[in-house]
């Protein structure tokens, strides 16, 4: 959202315009705090088209993955992220086709390598702007 935002919560975003990826779980979340068919819901096909509308100023906020969320709002300086605790966690993963055990040994190994020697971590904190905590 914009740096002059007194946005603090999604509960904040009540009233507010926000920008949103259609069907995307930033649409299910703010769908539950605004109603589903509410006018300040705005739906766009993809995240750089939510963050054009941001830096527009055609929506107040814009919600979506917050890797690349944190990434575009680094490159706009009138911009800043606002993290909720409440806001529901997703996991991310890597697939491979089913009965493809060689590969999936390949990528487990790999992640157990850069995680080994701290790869994974300057990787996480680029993009997350924290440090990699193991669930």
């Amino acid at each position: 959202m914009p740096k002059s935002s007194p946005v603090k919560s999604l509960q904040d975003l009540k009233d507010r315009k926000v920008a949103v990826v259609s069907g995307s779980t930033g649409d299910d979340v703010i769908s539950r705090v605004q109603g589903k068919t509410s006018a300040n819901i705005r739906r766009f096909e993809s995240t750089p088209l939510i963050m054009s509308e941001l830096s527009g100023g055609g929506v107040d906020a814009a919600i979506g993955d917050n890797g690349v969320i944190a990434y575009r709002a680094s490159l706009d300086p009138s911009l800043k992220t606002v993290e909720d605790p409440n806001f529901p966690k997703e996991h991310f993963g890597i697939v491979a086709r089913k009965g493809d055990k060689a590969l999936l040994d390949r990528i487990n190994a790999g992640l157990a390598a850069i995680r080994a020697d701290g790869t994974y971590n300057t990787i996480y904190k680029k993009w997350f702007k924290t440090d990699y905590v193991a669930q």
